[in-house]
């Protein structure tokens, strides 16, 4: 991860999917990624790089010593880790606004990250979309005012329909990968 920082901060640009959550997360924080945040948010970058620094340096440590009671704390505790980490995400939920709506799109996002994983969708660009969801709206909300809330300008020119479609191939594509391999077999 430590690498792939280099081009998100100076760039804008992505190089995996933890990097583009992280991408997500600068922008939501009003930040505009490229070389003049060196200059604008400095305290911030090199607090970043320095804590990845450090982390990486704990962690050689910590797995170097550690690395056989992890891999036996994972075999027998995997049931308890899965209910401690499940409570958890319930505690906070609620405890964040007390609101049993939050407890219930909890229950409602575990369950659709359940079926994605089970049906070969990576999990990481959910998260990408809900970080970056709000400047999603933001956008649409502009698209639709330039365009008199007309919504043929989301398919009214080439561009667009080559987004639009390309995003329900991407969108289909697990789907229909596992109907040809059932299908082959």
């Amino acid at each position: 991860m430590g690498l792939l920082v280099i081009p998100t901060f100076s760039l804008g640009i992505p190089g995996s999917a933890s990097a583009a959550i992280l991408l997500g997360g600068i922008m939501m924080a009003g930040l505009q990624p490229g070389p003049l945040l060196f200059r604008d948010s400095a305290d911030i970058v090199w607090g970043a790089i320095a804590a990845l620094f450090i982390a990486n340096i704990l962690l050689l440590i910590l797995n170097t010593i550690f690395v056989p009671f992890f891999t036996i704390l994972i075999q027998k505790a995997e049931p308890y880790l899965t209910a401690v980490i499940t409570s958890l995400c319930f505690i906070g939920v609620y405890a964040f606004r007390e609101s049993l709506f939050d407890v219930g799109l909890l229950i409602v996002f575990g369950v659709a990250g359940y079926f994605m994983r089970k049906n070969g969708y990576p999990l990481a660009p959910l998260l990408l979309g809900m970080i970056l969801s709000p400047m999603l709206e933001q956008k649409f909300r502009q698209a639709l005012m330039l365009s008199g809330n007309n919504y043929n300008i989301f398919v009214g020119s080439p561009i667009s329909i080559t987004f639009v479609v390309l995003s329900i191939i991407i969108i289909l594509f697990p789907f229909v990968k596992k109907v040809i391999r059932r299908k082959s077999t």
